[in-house]
This record gives C-alpha cells, structure tokens and sequence, in this order.
C-alpha cells in the first residue's frame, strides 16, 4: 500500500544549536533512503538567543575554569557559523555515503516559525524531541514543542538520540487521518518490518469492523502485521500497549481523541520511543 496520501518526497531535518546532529541526521538519512526521498537540512540561527547575547548584561559561563565574560554577539554568531557548517558536512557525509539526494541551508530567525515556514515545502519534518526522564521543561525542548503546534506537515519527533529501529505501532480508528497514518505505517516497515495496529475500543467504533478495515487497507501487504485491542481512551492506556522493549516507532493521527488539544508534551512525558504525529 502506497496511496499519493502516504507517499513521503522530502524529508526535512530542523537543526539548531542545541540539536544532537549526528544521531537525528543518520535516523533522517535512514528514512530517506527508505523512503526514497530527498532529504533537506535546515539550521536555524536563533535570532532571540542573538539578541539576548547583545544585551549589556548577559555574560557566559567557561565550563572549564567557572570564570564569566561578557557575551559578545559577534562571537555567538561566529559560534552558530562553525556549528551549521559542521551540521551540513554531517548531513553531507551521512547523506552522500546512504545515495540520498539532499540540500542544506541556513536562515536567521526564530526556530518554530522558521521551521513551520520551510515545512510547507516538505512532506515529513523530523524534530528532537528533548530528553525522557529529565526535568519537565527539557523533556520536549521549548523550541520543538512550540515547532510541532505550528508545522501543518507529518512531525517525526526524536527521542533521546534514539534511532527508528524495532517494531512500529499505529494507531488506527478508522478515520480519515488514522487511514493516512496507517499508510504511513505501512510505508516504513517497507513491507517486510513488525508492525501492530492498535484498535481502540469505544461505544461507538467496533473493534471487529476496525480490524476487517485495516485488513482492507493492508490487503496485499506482505511483512509481520498484527492486530491488538486497547480498551483505555487516554495516553496511559496507549503507553501500556506500546512501552516495549522491542518498539521503535509509534504511528498516530495528530488529531487523535489520545492526543486532547494537541498535548504533545504530555505524550512524550509518558513514553520514551520516538513519535509520528501524522497530519
């Protein structure tokens, strides 16, 4: 199954300052080469960071001796240079050793609205998504919680450096967008990967229906597909089924009843495997 709504041609990968380049960028050149899509890596020079560093009283911290400096914004901006140039020979090498087309750029600005801007001409956005177990604002980084409400694109979110390996879950109630997040799904065990649908169960979807519908979907779909109910409508009940040893990927609608108004944040305090949020 490869409708036009699940086919993936770009890629884009949002890198900052802050982002663990090499890990994000072998897990987007890995879904790329998959997926045959051209990857797009994009740096974003955090402009607000910018003009806090030229504000008369903001110094810096030298880790290695504890002495403090003033923060000079011509230094910063040299910084955040050496550091998108680093992030595109890291995207070029991983890139051009897996044979996938690719392009890098660099814009000024702040992270979310620049991302969301450069999303429009993408299919997938990849994101990291912070740190499991951390304190609670850097669970999902401030930059990427805010990127991920404003992109209207698919968000691939990136936990703890992790890579998309191990069995996919996808969470199917028979709607449109859980159809589209299905195919999607289905798209990335390439047909030969562990993929289990979740079937929610509610008053008002039949779990058996659900099931003969994703059969219809996946008719032809060779590879290990199987088929789970799960009776809890909340988060909870969705990391009960999906906080396995074994999962890689977890595959929802962005407009999931499991995901009220949008709370990515509390999603990602309840598990640790990587999410697609598909739109």
């Amino acid at each position: 199954m490869n409708s036009p709504a699940s086919r993936i041609r770009r890629i884009l990968i949002a890198l900052d300052s802050s982002a663990s380049t090499p890990n994000s960028v072998e897990v987007a050149a890995g879904l790329a080469r998959r997926l045959r899509a051209e990857l797009q890596g994009l740096f974003v020079e955090d402009d607000e960071l910018l003009q806090l560093a030229a504000l008369p009283f903001t110094t810096q911290v030298n880790l290695t001796t504890g002495g403090r400096q003033p923060l000079e914004p011509s230094e910063l901006e040299s910084q955040m240079a050496r550091l998108a140039a680093a992030a595109q020979r890291q995207l070029a090498t991983i890139a051009e050793r897996d044979r996938v087309a690719w392009s890098f750029r660099t814009v000024r600005g702040r992270i979310a609205h620049e991302v969301a801007s450069a999303a429009e001409g993408a299919d997938l956005v990849i994101v990291e998504g912070g740190h499991h177990g951390g304190p609670a604002h850097a669970r999902l980084g401030l930059p990427a919680s805010a990127t991920v409400k404003r992109v209207t694109r698919s968000v691939l979110i990136l936990r703890d450096g992790r890579r998309v390996e191990g069995r996919i879950f996808v969470v199917f109630d028979g709607g449109e967008q859980s159809e589209k997040a299905l195919q999607m799904a289905s798209a990335l065990t390439h047909g030969n990967g562990a993929l289990t649908v979740l079937l929610p169960e509610t008053k008002d979807k039949d779990p058996q229906q659900l099931k003969e519908q994703a059969q219809g979907l996946l008719s032809g779909e060779a590879g290990d597909v199987t088929m789970e109910s799960f009776s809890a409508n909340t988060l909870a009940g969705l990391c009960a089924h999906v906080g396995r040893p074994d999962t890689g990927l977890v595959v929802m609608s962005a407009d999931s009843p499991l995901l009220p108004a949008g709370d990515v944040a509390g999603l990602l305090d309840s598990i640790t495997c990587t999410v697609l949020l598909v739109r």
